[in-house]
């Protein structure tokens, strides 16, 4: 009996050795597929233990430590296949976490470059997503809870990558509208030398960029259309960067000054 139950376990185990790509079927598939190996280890068993199981005691023992162990491999299997499934979505999750930058850009319709117009940032953006997520639910063992993980990373990732991406764009704007930027930037070192509070300053600086953004002729020199939302953006950004690194110790030694009189 003993060598009758080696013989099912053997034959159990080597099926996916031998058959490495049924890791790929869907799951229900892929247990139907069990079912048929566990099914064939026991007719094994049973072949070959035909003369003795009228010896029930014995019989009974080497039965059940059969279960036990075609249970145990069949549970490895399951975990084999929600590991293969880990390793497949994991890759079209890195893949479109390196390449959704360069995919959007290159989807442009005009010129494939950065800034575009905020449209079709928008446009590009979204359907590179889609087609991101798209892959992902294409995959063999959608739906699955290996695959729902790493689903869950990649709609994450793809947020996080079009947020960068859209940063990007607002910079390249600004640096096409570096150059009354910059004259307002030297504009406002008068004022950031009388203000002690920085809030009250970049409120100041906001409202003269928002100003200089708007104008008949930053607007016609643009490559972009600057829309109103557009243009916030770009100040905001303008804000937290080149105003930022420009005034903002300024302005504090100020109110440090201030203080200390």
């Amino acid at each position: 009996m003993q060598r009758a139950e080696e013989a099912s376990i053997l034959y159990f185990a080597d099926q996916l050795k031998q058959h490495p790509l049924e890791l790929f079927r869907p799951l229900e598939q892929f247990k139907a597929l069990i079912f048929e190996w566990k099914a064939a280890a026991w007719e094994i068993f049973e072949q070959r233990v035909e003369d003795v199981r009228g010896v029930r005691q014995i019989y009974t023992t080497f039965e059940q430590r059969l279960s036990t162990e075609l249970k145990r491999l069949e549970q490895q299997a399951i975990q084999q296949w929600e590991e293969k499934c880990t390793e497949v979505a994991s890759d079209v999750l890195n893949r479109w976490s390196s390449t959704y930058k360069a995919e959007v850009i290159a989807s442009f319709p005009r010129v494939q470059s950065l800034p575009v117009d905020e449209d079709i940032f928008a446009a590009a953006s979204q359907n590179k997503i889609q087609d991101a997520l798209d892959e992902m639910n294409d995959l063999y063992c959608a739906k699955t809870s290996p695959w729902k993980k790493i689903a869950q990373q990649l709609q994450e990732v793809l947020v996080e990558r079009q947020r960068e991406l859209e940063v990007q764009n607002v910079e390249a704007i600004k640096i096409n509208c570096k150059e009354p930027l910059d004259r307002l930037l030297k504009k406002l070192k008068k004022d950031a030398e009388s203000h002690y509070l920085w809030t009250s300053f970049s409120a100041l600086a906001r409202r003269e960029a928002l100003d200089v953004l708007s104008s008949q002729n930053v607007q016609s020199r643009a490559t972009v259309i600057l829309s109103d939302r557009l243009i916030k953006k770009v100040t905001e950004h303008w804000l937290s960067t080149d105003v930022r690194k420009t005034y903002r110790d300024l302005v504090w030694q100020n109110l440090t000054d201030l203080l200390q009189q």
